[in-house]
């Protein structure tokens, strides 16, 4: 079976500051490195793929929720990030960890071996705010 295949591979061409410092990391680029090859030049070779899967996200904790509301709309739009940034993120220190509260009174959120995870009934409020967007708007919540 005939394929085209492209690759990018770095080569040292000088060893700088790991010749002074040393870099014990080094030796495990021998492996790495490629023959020369040209354009059009056909190599035979013996692929392995690896099957591997991602890891998910790790859940959050009360903590690290409390820092992301603090950071949240690094990826809205530039009048979105404006508004947002008036107010430091989501809520305010004062009342981030009332909301947190509320969401797990509410049964919206559970706390499993100190990890926040969404409840199915969390789930269901998240699908309802998708269709309402003026209520998740940074505009709304900022205010």
């Amino acid at each position: 079976m005939d394929s085209t295949l492209g690759t990018l591979i770095k080569v040292i061409t000088g060893n700088g500051w790991k010749e002074i410092f040393g870099d014990e990391s080094s030796n495990n680029n021998e492996a790495a490195i490629l023959p020369n090859v040209t354009t059009g030049q056909v190599i035979n070779a013996t692929l392995n793929a690896e099957n591997k899967m991602t890891t998910p996200p790790e859940f959050y904790t009360e903590g690290t929720l409390i820092t992301a509301m603090k950071r949240a709309g690094r990826e809205l739009s530039d009048d979105e990030k404006e508004i947002l940034s008036q107010t430091e993120g989501i809520g305010t220190e004062a009342t981030r960890a009332g909301i947190i509260d509320r969401l797990k009174d509410k049964k919206y959120i559970v706390v499993e071996k100190n990890k926040l995870k969404v409840t199915t009934q969390g789930i269901i409020l998240c699908e309802a705010l998708k269709m309402q967007p003026l209520l998740t708007s940074p505009e709304l919540t900022a205010k």
